[in-house]
């Protein structure tokens, strides 16, 4: 059997016969996964950020519309008293 690799296995500690490392090329797809993941977190938290800003920013619309209707309530309750 050939002793630099038997069924894909280096045996005395040489390279692979193309010459290439197998350490980098996992070392490189684990990363491309850790990063893959990470993108996917951070668009969830993206996604949740941008859902609450729309949700308050409705909140201070209602705020506003309220405050204008009680202004206007309270302008024509002086008016109508003189």
């Amino acid at each position: 059997m050939n002793s630099k690799l038997a069924a894909g296995v280096n045996l005395n500690g040489s390279s692979p016969e193309h010459g290439q490392s197998v350490g980098p090329h996992v070392s490189s797809n684990v990363r491309d996964e850790e990063i893959k993941e990470t993108v996917r977190i951070l668009n969830e938290k993206l996604s949740a950020a941008l859902l609450t800003i729309r949700a308050k920013e409705d909140l201070v619309k209602q705020h506003a519309k309220v405050t204008e209707e009680a202004v206007a309530g309270i302008f024509c309750s002086l008016v109508n008293s003189l």
